[in-house]
């Protein structure tokens, strides 16, 4: 069974990540599950223009060592994000992120019958006791947006990206020693 279908893991994995960043709304508790569920294959369709991207983000961070270098974003913690501040200021390798990204990339991490199953499972929990503490209306809203548009990809949303300034790149755990990063700022999280 996908560990995505066992809701405490699911649940567990969501209250980890709002309890580092409690301004997390729906849209970005689905970005965290589309990331999870789908890997980052939609981000990397052209090589080139992925790595000249990547390039120009990790140069205009700044190295901050206040969150994890590598956090889960899976329930059985097989795929994570790794943040761009930490990792500079560690002075980690953008050559060898690149790899390990498109490494990630290559793997089947679950598809869109998984995510919609996942959300669809979330849903519900919220429905029946909100669990969150999220906007229930919030949620109905952004599920009929989801339904309409197939399940897309999305950005976080304005508030998160002004109280958190996120910029990660993600890599299944498996693709870690690529990055020779030697347990620093590693989290199961």
């Amino acid at each position: 069974m996908s560990p995505w279908l066992d809701d405490d893991l699911v649940d567990r994995l969501i209250n980890q990540h709002l309890s580092l960043r409690p301004s997390m709304l729906p849209k970005d508790i689905y970005k965290l599950l589309y990331q999870g569920v789908c890997g980052p294959e939609h981000l990397i369709s052209d090589t080139s223009s992925f790595e000249a991207y990547l390039f120009q983000e990790y140069q205009a961070v700044f190295s901050d060592h206040k969150i994890s270098v590598w956090e889960s974003i899976h329930p059985a913690a097989d795929l994570g994000r790794i943040n761009l501040q930490p990792f500079k200021a560690i002075r980690g390798s953008i050559e060898q992120l690149t790899i390990a990204c498109f490494e990630t990339a290559k793997i089947n991490w679950g598809g869109k019958d998984l995510l919609i199953s996942v959300w669809d499972r979330l849903k519900l929990r919220i429905e029946g006791g909100n669990i969150y503490k999220v906007d229930n209306q919030a949620v109905q809203a952004l599920t009929k947006l989801l339904v309409e548009n197939s399940f897309p990809p999305v950005h976080h949303t304005e508030q998160y990206q002004k109280a958190y300034q996120p910029a990660y790149r993600l890599v299944a755990r498996q693709l870690l020693p690529i990055l020779n990063l030697d347990g620093k700022g590693l989290t199961a999280l």
